[in-house]
């Protein structure tokens, strides 16, 4: 969350700012979304951010101290220790250590051109899947999309390695080479 004068901003880390237009008393609408956010304190005075999604479970999210940062920070910021934080989430089991979440994070990224961040989150459920196709089938695609057959070869192989019979990466693989 960020403001520039009146104007409220929500951005996820690694992508682009997206403006909060005020629809009620404290309540907000995000320009791409009908999704609506509301700004609440609670009984010490602390705010959290409520997002209450169409036809899903509301969910708050306190403020964090400006010194907290969360593990997709750490690793759009190219931290060392991204790697720990998000191996913490998922020993919780926290879906947002989730293989799928984090292949759809990786491909979010793709498609909003942060090609080098793309590749960094799926590079990281990589290393925190390694036994799973999928990931490394995804992580290839992530090297294409950068220019980088080399590698992205390399990850195909793998995750036929993984899964002989995994159809994208047989695909992939054969026009590569």
């Amino acid at each position: 969350m960020t403001s520039d004068g009146e104007r409220l901003y929500l951005a996820y880390g690694g992508q682009a700012r997206s403006e909060l237009v005020p629809v009620g008393d404290n309540r907000y609408l995000q320009r791409e979304s009908t999704d609506e956010r509301s700004f609440n304190k609670d009984a010490d005075g602390r705010l959290s951010l409520q997002f209450a999604p169409r036809g899903g479970p509301a969910q708050s999210f306190p403020r964090l101290d400006d010194s907290q940062v969360q593990p997709r920070e750490l690793l759009l910021r190219g931290n060392a220790s991204a790697l720990a934080a998000y191996q913490a989430l998922q020993k919780a089991e926290d879906k947002a250590a989730s293989e799928g979440h984090l292949n759809g994070q990786g491909f979010d990224l793709l498609e909003r051109g942060n090609i080098q961040a793309g590749v960094a989150m799926l590079s990281l459920n990589t290393q925190l899947y390694p036994a799973a196709a999928n990931t490394w089938d995804s992580l290839g695609y992530a090297y294409l999309a950068q220019g980088n057959k080399v590698k992205a070869r390399v990850a195909y192989r793998k995750a036929l390695a993984i899964d002989p019979a995994f159809a994208s990466a047989k695909a992939a693989l054969l026009k590569l080479e």
